[in-house]
């Protein structure tokens, strides 16, 4: 495997609120990168951590992506996944919105809000095309803004939204990150907004709670496959 490429998993640093036997088994989630990730729920591993990986994502950019395709490098690690997942840089807006999906994953009612998340559910969301024998892939677009109080609440909302939606683009998935314990289930304002955008859509939504957070700040991140 060429030195060049960081491979990373992700830490979990939040008790889970169910005791072990209750929460399940969360899908295995890794991330290949041409770049360093300096962030502090980014680990550093090795090949043999990254066996009977389900999610992989891939952070390269179009002429790193082609390289590594034309060496063949990544295709034998992730062509058994579920989902492969390009992504064109490790920007913090990129890593940020690799670990909500993580947390939202664990369906664990610590890092995730609800137990509503589902890699079945993001693959038919975001996967456009087969990779190998068994993976989907797809290159994904992500827009993301952070709400400071309720009075942005709509307009960060908008925000997020604009960076990704095109004509053409009938799935999204929309991640709402909140501070420990500031979820409220039934939001007025997430009603009124969500019936302000096209109705004829797949919009997938998942909740997750993020520490660096300050209560009543959220945290809006759209994803969507070209």
């Amino acid at each position: 495997m060429p030195t060049q490429n960081h491979l990373y998993k992700l830490n979990l640093p939040l008790a889970s609120a169910l005791p072990t036997e209750e929460v399940e088994s969360s899908p295995t989630v890794r991330i290949w990168s041409c770049q360093p990730i300096a962030h502090p729920a980014f680990t550093p591993c090795n090949a043999s951590a990254c066996a009977d990986v389900h999610l992989w994502f891939l952070l390269c950019d179009q002429i790193q992506a082609g390289a590594q395709e034309k060496a063949n490098a990544w295709l034998s690690q992730c062509g058994d996944a579920v989902l492969v997942l390009t992504l064109p840089d490790a920007s913090d807006q990129h890593v940020q919105a690799i670990q909500d999906v993580v947390f939202a994953l664990q369906c664990d009612w610590a890092h995730s809000a609800m137990a509503n998340a589902d890699l079945e559910d993001l693959v038919a969301i975001l996967g456009k095309e087969p990779l190998g024998a068994h993976a989907q892939h797809a290159h994904v677009r992500i827009g993301s803004a952070l709400s400071t109080n309720a009075s942005d609440y709509t307009e960060c909302l908008n925000t997020a939204w604009r960076q990704v939606v095109r004509a053409e683009c009938r799935q999204m998935l929309l991640l709402r990150a909140h501070a420990p314990h500031d979820f409220k289930l039934q939001s007025e304002a997430f009603a009124d907004w969500r019936r302000t955008v096209a109705q004829d859509f797949s919009l997938l939504y998942w909740d997750v709670y993020d520490p660096s957070l300050q209560p009543s700040q959220k945290r809006f991140t759209v994803l969507a496959a070209d």
